[in-house]
């Protein structure tokens, strides 16, 4: 267990943390806490404490600072996960969100140096997409959904949009590039598509 750990203030923050929670019959709101992290190896029982979420949140910020190799990896995306991922409402300070970001960045890196990006790895899923066709039962599908979403926008959303364009001046180019895009285009019923010349 120990491997994965430096011996520094934080780890002791971090061991006081636990000690306290273990040793006190919780009140109020509070969350589940592995002491020895699930990715490192932790399991149920014994191992779990219940923290309140600022302990929780301080918890895993040692946890961030006290460990070294794959388990810093480990921990740096656990209070990733705790602070972007579950939506919760943490308000948190421009340091420490540099600092978090800044920790995202250099695990990911170490992670992924001398790795050969390959099919199945990078862009693989549009690689296996290429070439296949939608059946028309499916693209009907589609363009119905895409109707309806178009039908639900507030009709304010729409005349915002068309605010901010009213007025703007276009370039004789730019202009004819836009009217070639729209030549054949069956989806403007009802309008006159001009050609500007």
């Amino acid at each position: 267990m120990e491997k994965w750990f430096l011996d520094n203030k934080y780890k002791r923050i971090y061991d006081q943390l636990c000690e306290r929670a273990i040793n006190r019959i919780a009140v109020g709101y509070t969350e589940k806490h592995h002491v020895l992290p699930k990715s490192l190896g932790g399991t149920k029982g014994d191992n779990l404490v219940r923290l309140t979420g600022r302990e929780h949140y301080i918890a895993h910020m040692c946890l961030m600072r006290c460990t070294v190799g794959a388990a810093k990896r480990k921990m740096v995306y656990a209070a990733g996960w705790m602070m972007w991922g579950r939506h919760h409402d943490f308000h948190i300070s421009s340091r420490m969100y540099e600092s978090m970001r800044r920790a995202m960045a250099q695990t990911t890196s170490e992670m992924n140096r001398g790795r050969i990006p390959t099919i199945a790895t990078h862009g693989g899923y549009w690689q296996r997409k290429k070439g296949s066709h939608l059946s028309l039962e499916t693209r009907e599908k589609m363009i119905q959904a895409q109707r309806c979403r178009r039908q639900q926008e507030p009709v304010q959303v729409r005349q915002q949009i068309g605010d901010k364009l009213r007025g703007i001046v276009r370039s004789k180019e730019t202009r004819q590039k836009m009217s070639d895009a729209q030549m054949g285009n069956t989806k403007r019923l009802g309008k006159k598509l001009e050609h500007h010349g």
